[in-house]
């Protein structure tokens, strides 16, 4: 059952550190201090930016390469 919009959470009522999540344990929760993973962070960030490459990349070589025909 989902609450009605009026009673909606926001993403830091749960993803803080003082937040509902705040016992859960044996998993990682984005936003909570005692999950932080300084390598994960990076891994994240790193990917996120290969990936913005990678496109940036592949769109440049399809307009260089309509223009050639």
């Amino acid at each position: 059952m989902v609450a009605p919009a009026k009673d909606a959470l926001g993403c830091r009522d749960c993803h803080a550190a003082e937040g509902r999540l705040e016992k859960v344990t044996g998993i990682y929760i984005p936003g909570r201090a005692s999950d932080h993973a300084g390598w994960l962070d990076t891994a994240g960030w790193t990917l996120a930016a290969l990936t913005l490459l990678g496109t940036l990349v592949h769109g440049f070589g399809r307009i260089v390469l309509r223009k050639r025909k």
